[in-house]
């Protein structure tokens, strides 16, 4: 597949280019929580992929750590980040929207840009808090790389046309639609380095190894199921992430 064309501009100019990526506390008394704790691997793709951008990201997932608003509100004291990225379900909507208004108070001039399952599926919903800034749809890497890169260049108005972001103008919400990578290979490993990883579930029940670590392996899907998000984050069409991760793993 051709590679994807070179953004201009594609480095941060302030001083300040600190992102926090986060995912939301569950639900109190959900029983989606019960299952194995595993590291958010979407977002440390996206974390990977603004690390690659030249950005100094820091992650939280306060669906393992499940941290109240005030402790979030030390957290983003202490990082002083330009922006926070925020993943969302539709179970975690209402945490996701008490997170941001607790950011807010904290850091009014930090931008705030929502992501994920509910983000693909209902950017209006999202864009209806005065919280939220920005929304990104279906593949985050790509998008979130050239917003953060407009934000800090502080081009708001190349920030509202950036295919698969949405955005509150002038009383309108302007929804760009996504478009997929082309080249799955040029995203990053994920960033694994940015999570205490000893903290999750790192086995398999019938394997004698490890630790086990999950993987992305492919993106998209030929079909269309109601009940799935794959089609909608990532397009019709299946390819294969031909990472080399895991054998470089096994020689280290």
């Amino acid at each position: 597949m051709p590679a994807q064309p070179k953004q201009k501009n594609s480095k941060p100019k302030t001083e300040n280019n600190t992102i926090l990526l986060m995912t939301t506390a569950p639900p109190e008394n959900g029983a989606w929580y019960l299952g194995k704790r595993l590291p958010p691997i979407g977002l440390m793709y996206v974390a990977a992929a603004l690390e690659k951008a030249g950005f100094q990201v820091q992650m939280l997932d306060n669906y393992l750590m499940k941290k109240t608003t005030e402790e979030i509100k030390q957290l983003i004291t202490q990082v002083n980040p330009q922006i926070v990225g925020i993943t969302c379900g539709s179970a975690t909507y209402p945490r996701c929207i008490e997170t941001a208004k607790a950011i807010k108070q904290t850091k009014p001039d930090c931008k705030i840009v929502v992501g994920g399952w509910h983000a693909s599926y209902m950017p209006d919903s999202l864009l209806a808090n005065p919280e939220i800034d920005y929304v990104v749809m279906g593949e985050g890497e790509k998008a979130i790389t050239e917003l953060a890169t407009a934000i800090t260049n502080g081009n708001e108005k190349a920030a509202a046309t950036i295919p698969g972001v949405a955005c509150k103008r002038s009383g309108e919400n302007i929804k760009n639609p996504p478009t997929f990578i082309e080249n799955i290979d040029e995203i990053p490993y994920p960033a694994r380095h940015l999570l205490p990883l000893e903290l999750y579930d790192r086995t398999i029940e019938f394997l004698d190894a490890k630790p086990a670590d999950v993987m992305s392996i492919s993106r998209g899907c030929v079909y269309n199921c109601g009940f799935c998000e794959t089609r909608k984050l990532w397009g019709n069409i299946a390819e294969a992430l031909v990472h080399k991760e895991s054998s470089a793993k096994s020689k280290t």
